[in-house]
């Protein structure tokens, strides 16, 4: 066994690949040391890289070490054949003995690149290459920065969360939010749909209709809890919400809830910048339910529901009305399409020089 290992990346988009690079690099070496390299105009924080890369270690964390290399000048992208190129390598081997030292042992260089080789010979440490056919991961960072959906499941889980999208299908009762949930989340790419809490709970025989302020109590902490279940669920790129804890604040209104701050939630929902509001338009016949008390009609109105999002300064989309069925279903999904590649572009767009 190799007495410390070194492992470099800039792991842009953290992969299951540079996880696993490091786990095979634990399993040769009784400390491993990784040096994760950013530049300050790059999309993703070298912090939050390493973050989602020690999350998701298969064990040994306590014998890695990541290390964070911040230099907007470091020379970048070498070419094994300018193995003499001494002011290159030379920035190198300060910069790697800057964070690992001298130590005694043997020193082992993994990774893919032909690079590795190098740096292993100027540090006087021996080169192990891992996966360099990428026969066992076969996407590459830049493959997977290119297109982001179709590689999800390559993302290292604990980084996913930074670039999934949370749906709220928002507005009035009975103006089809649920129907148009359920078929955005069957439509999209890694989509998931996730039901109202509050109707699960008061469908209960047990439980009953009725609202009381308890029973709103019991609902807002039931869906926050759901709401932290699914969004920190790494397997789905996009979660369409029934409804969220917005909505349920609305409706405690609406029932004449006198604590308007119901369990310390208002901060919370202002805090809120993983969600996109869609706000559905009240021009399609309401239709009675057991859950909705307005005796044959809507009980509350388009502009309420909007003035809850502005007041807490929600990212939100009108639809506009007069869409049938179909052609409301196009323009949600293209908008939540619109917004996926706008919080994407500028990982798509950067590259290294």
């Amino acid at each position: 066994m190799f007495s410390n290992v070194v492992v470099l990346m800039t792991a842009l988009v953290p992969t299951v690949g540079h996880v696993n690079l490091i786990n095979f690099a634990n399993k040769i070496g009784a400390i491993t040391h990784v040096i994760v390299s950013e530049r300050s105009n790059e999309p993703t924080s070298g912090k939050n890289r390493i973050s989602a890369l020690y999350n998701d270690l298969n064990g040994k964390r306590s014998t890695t070490r990541f290390h964070l290399h911040s230099d907007d000048n470091a020379p970048q992208n070498p070419d094994p054949t300018l193995e003499f190129d001494d002011q290159f390598w030379k920035y190198w081997e300060t910069t790697i003995r800057s964070f690992i030292g001298h130590p005694p042992g043997k020193i082992a260089v993994v990774g893919s690149e032909p690079y590795c080789a190098i740096v292993a010979k100027i540090l006087g440490g021996v080169y192990v290459p891992y996966d360099v056919g990428r026969t066992i991961h076969s996407a590459k960072g830049t493959n997977v920065r290119e297109n982001i959906s179709r590689h999800w499941t390559y993302i290292a889980p604990s980084f996913r969360k930074h670039l999934s999208l949370n749906v709220v299908m928002f507005g009035q009762e009975s103006v089809g939010k649920t129907t148009m949930a359920k078929s955005t989340a069957r439509d999209l790419y890694n989509g998931r749909f996730i039901p109202e809490w509050a109707r699960l709970y008061l469908e209960q025989p047990e439980i009953g209709p009725e609202v009381t302020g308890e029973k709103m109590d019991t609902i807002t902490l039931g869906q926050y809890s759901v709401e932290l279940n699914t969004i920190n669920d790494p397997n789905y790129q996009i979660n369409v919400f029934d409804t969220d804890l917005l909505s349920t604040i609305g409706y405690y209104r609406i029932f004449g809830g006198k604590n308007d701050d119901i369990n310390g939630f208002y901060d919370q929902i202002r805090r809120q910048s993983d969600r996109l509001y869609i706000l559905l338009p009240d021009d399609i016949p309401f239709e009675p339910d057991i859950l909705r008390y307005g005796d044959g009609v809507r009980e509350s109105t388009y502009q309420f529901w909007k003035d809850l999002l502005v007041e807490f300064g929600c990212n939100f989309v009108e639809v506009p009305r007069g869409l049938d069925i179909r052609r409301k279903r196009i323009w949600i999904h293209e908008e939540i399409i619109w917004h996926l590649n706008d919080k994407y572009r500028p990982i798509k767009e950067f590259t290294r020089e």
